[in-house]
């Protein structure tokens, strides 16, 4: 092989090698990215099943106890079978009502005579977020040891506070969180062994053309030596 030749092949030779070395880190980069993949997928599952429920625990018709979710309605209903007959009220002490509470709702949640005033809030038909307003001390309840007539309501400090609210482990979407849990596991482990199959190829071919590049540059060298002897 002569030198022009040599030369040519040794450049070649390199870009390969840049080409393969720039490959690897990517793969490299993208098997990070799939790590921090699995950890997010984990801590969703975690969540999932760690995740509580708050319920009210009223009475069927035949006066039997029974426990519903924890929603707006069984916070302040006050037919026994379908509510606590409590109210929200936020740290300010304001009452909160629905975006769209009617007049009759909201007397029925006030002091009889008393300026109370109230916080509309649109988000009262969501029990995960009136769960999330209790749980975290935005929102407290409040019960009222009157009369429906001459109500006079008093704050619970907590709502551990009242036997007519619990919190339970939530169990029903423990199934499905495993198997959406295990289906994203077993995908990203595919992935992941792909991309690590793909830089054992790599590596491979590198010491391959780390080896051929050793090779011509002995060649180049033996030709500028064989050169120099020749217009010594």
């Amino acid at each position: 092989m002569g030198l022009a030749a040599s030369q040519g092949r040794y450049l070649c030779l390199t870009a390969r090698m840049s080409d393969l070395i720039n490959e690897g880190q990517q793969i490299s980069y993208s098997r990070l990215m799939l790590a921090t993949e699995s950890q997010e997928i984990a801590e969703k599952y975690n969540k999932a099943m760690a995740n509580s429920v708050m319920e009210a625990q009223i009475y069927d018709e035949n006066g039997n106890p029974k426990s519903v979710r924890l929603t707006y309605d069984a916070i302040t209903n006050k037919d026994l079978t379908k509510g606590l007959g409590m109210r929200i009220v936020d740290a300010d002490g304001h009452i909160v009502v629905p975006q769209n509470a009617t007049q009759e709702l909201k007397e029925s949640l006030k002091n009889k005579d008393e300026d109370e005033t109230f916080v509309y809030d649109e988000s009262t038909d969501d029990a995960e977020y009136i769960q999330e307003m209790i749980l975290t001390g935005q929102w407290f309840l409040e019960q009222n040891t009157g009369s429906e007539e001459n109500a006079k309501w008093e704050k619970l400090q907590s709502w551990q506070g009242s036997s007519q609210v619990s919190e339970r482990n939530y169990t029903e979407d423990d199934a499905a969180a495993e198997a959406e849990y295990e289906k994203d596991m077993k995908a990203l482990q595919k992935k992941d062994k792909m991309l690590e199959m793909r830089l054992e190829q790599i590596q491979t071919e590198e010491n391959a053309i780390e080896t051929e590049i050793d090779s011509v540059k002995q060649v180049i060298s033996d030709n500028i030596d064989n050169s120099f002897k020749t217009f010594a």
